[in-house]
């Protein structure tokens, strides 16, 4: 009996073959994009997930209110680690990290800038699981001198060699043991090529004073003892910082508090202003996981639709069958069986299609796919599963529709042609519609808030800027490296500052200035600039004036505050007001007009220019429009007189933004391509289901065009049902798509307007998309011989 059923399928399929083939490919493209996603997906909920303690490990965070205000940062005091471990019990260990910029690696007569280095101790290897390849990951940075490389690193220096104690320099360092060689670093929030020792590091190269709770710049890691209730810790952390106050009277509100981060929200669960981790959005996993579920449904439909639509094509056989003896269990099966072969097939061209496109889809989401879709023990069940619950869930209504009818009715031709599915059918295509309609006004916003976004006025200028990571002989001879630069016409100013403007940069809280002694603080993010700051990124000024070699005074200690530190210190005459950032005073001299020193995710928060440019680590460059190459070759040629050693490391400023968003682009790249086969798929079921209801409706067409009737007329009424029901999907569609894309925004501080005008265009476009779907069949059908289609025989 099985046999035969499957050879009943197998036929079915053959003499139908415009159908099974719409069938199949819309159900193989449906397919691949779930898989894509899938991967996608899977590959996302991988991150920090080797790790074998990860269930009790915990970042550090800090949250600094301010009367309403609330800043969360992922940054900590490098003391801070030891000082847990040794006054909480429920911590077993604790450990610090920092990102440390690129340094120049050399091997003989190689030099090769190497980014990716990191700072830390040893306990990061007893808290994190990163698997050791050579050396003791118990002593591995014990000593100053000691460096730990990732596989690929080891490799490229020593070839297949033993790494392990061979010697590297790294220019402006020194030279280094290799102490340790590890597994390389992928699916981790915080990603290194090569590690130092933490201590050493901070004391000689950064000149930090870790015994003490002074700057916050670093990320400190805890792993708690077994069973520890992690909320409890939490509470009892919370004012580590006002019991370290030594007595200091402020209220219990003004001080900083710690909270913990659970280590599997890390990389997509953190809405925090300041790190420099590695993030993905929990709410694209929500989001692109509709979208396949999506994708499948329509592409399901399209099986149900075409299916039941064709039921008075089979309602003879199925009456025959029945009047055989066949039970409605046995029909069920049948159906159930082509629609598994359907499915079937439809999962080994979906499959192909994958290995054909993954390289393109790779490049587009920026993963690392393997070409062997089959190769992941895990997804190939996945596949399975979703092959099993997708064959059961298109196959279902047809299934049990089709055994349902009468043989009394089918036999004496009373069965018109899908007479009790019509409306199910209706129901399906508008639900298809609705959907598309969402995803196509989804599309329009995102890709709106991305140029938003890359077009957005910063408040100061990104284009024509080079960013220059000053080394060696060029730090030490930084105002002989400026004025060599501004020698040549091609560039108009230089500066510097202590950190990237794309990072919001350490911050302190104030509770000091004029007007106020200790009552209220604000959380102040601070950068050290060089003279011509102001200028050099054409900033404007409101109030007062910028650092000027003019003054003696702008030596010792003087600041510019931005907009949003005058409103939240509450001055009314900023300039001229005496305030306190950490252990130094000085006076305000001027006030600049807010501009963007962070992400568009972010707010823009008070923040403090210090004139101090020994602490200026990035130079800035502004160049003459369309002389970028000539400037930069030029800078190359200095840095080499000056620093023959290190290699120069730069950046344009207004690629390193676009680089930034290059997630947000991903998903933007994704997010309208997936829509697009969306739309494809429903329109190949609107294709097969107007080609079967034009074909059932060919006598009324030969009548109407005997009686007169122009091809013209004859299209727009065979065209006016499905019109109405693409207009029914967009009552239900656009609001649908407003929510969620109302609810994606919220991720931005800054963001662009949802228009009118987007809802118009998205119902225009599946207006458009549906009539030039249906009029193809419609027209050709309008053009038959009326001669051929009333010929009774």
């Amino acid at each position: 009996m099985f046999r035969n059923y499957i050879i009943t399928a197998l036929r079915t399929l053959w003499r139908n073959k415009g159908y099974s083939f719409i069938n199949i490919a819309g159900f193989a493209i449906g397919i691949a994009c779930t898989v894509l996603i899938l991967m996608w997906v899977m590959d996302e909920l991988s991150f920090d997930n080797s790790h074998e303690k990860k269930d009790r490990i915990y970042r550090v965070l800090v949250n600094s209110r301010s009367g309403d205000d609330e800043l969360k940062i992922g940054v900590t005091p490098g003391v801070l680690a030891p000082m847990l471990e040794d006054e909480y019990p429920e911590i077993e260990q604790a450990t610090r990290f920092k990102w440390i910029g690129n340094y120049t690696f050399v091997m003989g007569d190689k030099r090769i800038s190497e980014g990716g280095s990191g700072m830390t101790d040893s306990k990061l290897f007893s808290i994190f699981t990163f698997p050791f390849i050579e050396g003791d990951p118990n002593t591995c940075l014990d000593d100053p001198n000691s460096i730990v490389l990732t596989e690929s690193l080891a490799k490229k220096y020593f070839k297949d060699n033993n790494a392990l104690g061979k010697e590297i320099e790294l220019l402006g360092l020194g030279l280094f043991r290799v102490a340790g060689v590890i597994e390389d670093v992928t699916h981790s929030h915080f990603k290194f090529n090569y590690l130092i020792q933490f201590d050493w590091a901070a004391r000689n190269v950064f000149n930090d004073n870790i015994d003490e709770i002074g700057s916050f710049n670093y990320t400190t890691y805890i792993l708690t003892k077994e069973n520890i209730n992690a909320q409890e810790l939490n509470r009892k952390i919370k004012p580590f910082f006002k019991d370290h106050s030594e007595g200091n009277s402020t209220a219990e509100e003004n001080f900083s508090t710690l909270y913990l981060q659970p280590l599997k929200d890390i990389y997509l669960k953190s809405d925090i202003s300041y790190d420099f981790t590695d993030r993905g959005d929990i709410r694209n996993i929500y989001t692109f996981s509709a979208i396949a579920l999506i994708i499948l449904i329509i592409a399901s439909i399209n099986f149900m639709n075409l299916t039941t639509a064709r039921s008075a094509n089979r309602a003879k056989e199925i009456g025959i069958r029945k009047v055989q003896g066949a039970r409605k269990k046995h029909l069920i099966t049948q159906f159930y069986i082509e629609s598994a072969i359907i499915t079937f097939l439809s999962f080994i061209l979906a499959l192909l299609i994958v290995e054909l496109v993954l390289p393109g889809f790779n490049n587009l989401s920026g993963k690392e796919f393997t070409e062997n879709v089959l190769s992941d023990p895990v997804l190939v069940v996945s596949y399975f599963i979703l092959a099993v619950l997708t064959s059961i869930f298109a196959g279902s209504y047809p299934a049990v529709y089709l055994s349902s009818f009468k043989p009394v009715k089918i036999l004496k031709g009373k069965l018109s042609a899908g007479s009790k599915s019509s409306n199910f059918r209706r129901i399906l295509v508008i639900g298809q519609f609705s959907i598309s309609i969402a995803l196509i006004v989804s599309t329009i916003v995102v890709n709106k808030q991305l140029n938003f976004i890359k077009n957005k006025k910063l408040g100061y200028n990104k284009e024509n800027l080079i960013s220059i990571y000053r080394q060696g002989e060029v730090n030490k001879r930084y105002d002989f490296f400026k004025n060599r630069l501004l020698e040549n016409q091609d560039i108009i100013n230089v500066s510097g500052i202590s950190n990237p403007m794309i990072y919001a940069g350490p911050s302190l809280t104030v509770n000091n200035w004029e007007g106020n002694a200790g009552e209220r603080n604000i959380r102040m993010h601070f950068h050290s600039v060089d003279y011509d700051f102001i200028e050099t990124m054409n900033i404007e000024m409101i109030e007062g004036r910028s650092f000027t070699h003019d003054f003696n005074n702008d030596s010792s200690t003087v600041f510019i505050i931005n907009e949003t530190a005058v409103e939240k210190m509450n001055l009314e005459k900023p300039v001229g007001a005496t305030m306190t950032l950490g252990n130094a005073q000085g006076t305000i001299v001027g006030v600049c007009k807010d501009f963007n020193f962070n992400t568009l995710h972010h707010k823009i928060d008070p923040l403090t220019l210090q004139l101090n440019k020994n602490y200026c680590r990035i130079a800035y460059a502004r160049i003459k429009e369309g002389r970028a190459e000539e400037a930069l070759n030029y800078i190359k040629g200095v840095w080499s007189d000056i620093e023959p050693k290190h290699i120069m490391n730069y950046d344009f400023v207004d690629q390193r933004l676009n680089q930034l968003y290059r997630s947000e682009q991903g998903v933007s790249k994704l997010f309208k391509y997936f829509t697009i086969l969306a739309i494809l798929i429903s329109c190949l079921g609107l294709l097969g289901l107007s080609s079967f209801m034009t074909e059932q409706r060919q006598k009324e067409i030969g009548i109407r065009k005997v009686m007169g009737s122009k091809v013209s007329q004859l299209v727009i009424l065979l065209t006016r049902e499905f019109t109405r029901w693409v207009l029914l999907a967009g009552l239900v569609g656009l609001p649908l798509g407003y929510f969620a894309i109302r609810k994606w925004l919220q991720g931005f501080h800054y963001r662009t307007d949802i228009e009118v005008y987007f809802f118009l265009v998205s119902i225009g476009l599946a207006l458009l998309i549906s009539i030039l779907t249906v009029s193809i069949q419609t027209y050709r059908a309008s053009l038959r011989n009326p001669v051929d289609t009333l010929r009774d025989e």
